[in-house]
């Protein structure tokens, strides 16, 4: 997962707000409204491990599943999210903002076309811009 490439277009949907971003060929959601994340998929994940007690998760369709697994991410070569939720029922991976914010103790800023992820723990800030690979 070498770089961090968006999609054509960012999304406000109902008071949250979406960037769609490619890692490597996996599509990703950052999404505003998300709690942790999570991934559908556990070949993305590498230190793939039980949780101690399985938690509930609300999916944005209203069905709530059980996970019982969560794992590392590696978003770029010096960044690695930790407690990415496995929710194999669900179909898309979702990087929730909050944790972003909080994992990496940065700042995440929205503008009309592209979400930066600014602080003192990134050597240089991550942004996510139409087609342009991360800097």
């Amino acid at each position: 997962m070498a770089g961090i490439l968006s999609s054509l277009t960012a999304a406000r949907i109902s008071n949250a707000i979406c960037f769609t971003c490619q890692l490597g060929k996996d599509v990703w959601i950052l999404d505003s409204r998300a709690s942790d994340h999570m991934s559908y998929d556990a070949s993305f994940l590498h230190d793939l491990r039980p949780l101690d007690a399985p938690v509930t998760v609300s999916l944005p369709n209203g069905q709530r599943v059980q996970v019982s697994h969560c794992g590392a991410l590696d978003l770029n070569s010096r960044i690695k999210l930790k407690n990415v939720l496995l929710v194999p029922q669900f179909k898309y991976n979702l990087l929730s903002v909050k944790q972003l914010a909080r994992q990496l103790h940065c700042d995440v800023i929205f503008s009309e076309e592209t979400c930066s992820l600014q602080g003192l723990s990134l050597r240089r800030p991550l942004v996510f811009t139409f087609w342009t690979e991360i800097w």
